[in-house]
């Protein structure tokens, strides 16, 4: 198609020893995920929900396959998968889970950084869940007694 660009500098200041840049990108159909706090906590005894809202940009139909990265390995949680017309379309939780030491007894409480990946079918790379009070990918949980 036929595109016109404009680009104005706010000060005025412009000349051939300033230099743009400029990039164009196709939207593309995907889905986007945010939580609604940036600090998630929960306990190790029982499992952590973390409920993840998501939003289908673009007219997007397909699956997505919500995951959680950065956890200790006393701790896992399962990836769950987003599908049109059911009712993970548009809200789903991620369980954290303990995993029982060979003695029987629950690991110890664990704090650090974690990431929701949200990768939409069919495309190459993930996208990483927001905070809504952030908006920002960057995430904290919190499993203390």
């Amino acid at each position: 198609g036929l595109y016109r660009i404009a680009i104005r500098d706010l000060h005025g200041r412009f000349g051939p020893s300033f230099r743009y840049r400029l990039e164009l990108q196709n939207e593309s159909p995907l889905v986007l995920g945010t939580v609604a706090s940036d600090i998630i906590q929960g306990k190790p005894d029982k499992p952590t929900e973390i409920e993840v809202t998501l939003e289908r940009t673009h007219g997007c139909a397909e699956e997505a396959t919500i995951s959680l990265k950065g956890l200790s390995p006393d701790y896992t949680c399962e990836s769950v998968v987003s599908k049109m017309k059911e009712e993970t379309e548009k809200k789903i939780v991620l369980k954290v889970v303990a995993t029982p030491k060979a003695d029987g007894g629950m690991p110890a409480a664990w704090s650090g950084p974690i990431a929701i990946e949200v990768q939409t079918q069919g495309r190459s790379e993930g996208k990483l869940a927001n905070a809504a009070s952030t908006k920002e990918p960057y995430l904290w949980l919190r499993i203390a007694p």
